[in-house]
């Protein structure tokens, strides 16, 4: 089951213009938010992304699943993370931006 009728749909009119933005996702997904959320607040208070937890649970949960959406989706929980955290820190002025820029020039090949 799916959230949207889309061009897989036998019925779907592809002549007609679009009433929605069609986002096919199997529901069975949705909860993945919500671990998402849950893993990302335990990393933050150990300090870590939360990757390592993530994982082996999708691995587990999802087997047969293509081992690079699996890490994908870890992925973007650690940005998520990581972005949070960084807004964070610099709404409290705890940023070293002086430093952060030698750091980032150091880097250029």
């Amino acid at each position: 089951m799916t959230t949207c009728a889309c061009a897989a749909d036998p019925g779907f009119n592809n002549d007609a213009p679009p009433k929605a933005l069609c986002i096919e996702m199997p529901l069975v997904y949705l909860w993945l938010f919500p671990l998402g959320v849950a893993i990302g607040a335990f990393g933050t208070l150990i300090g870590a992304g939360g990757g390592f937890i993530l994982v082996p649970i999708l691995l587990i949960l999802y087997p047969y699943e293509n081992t690079e959406l699996i890490t994908s989706m870890s992925l973007a929980v650690v940005f998520f993370n990581a972005a949070s955290g960084s807004f964070a820190y610099s709404r409290m002025k705890r940023v070293d931006y002086k430093s952060g820029i030698v750091f980032a020039a150091a880097t250029i090949p």
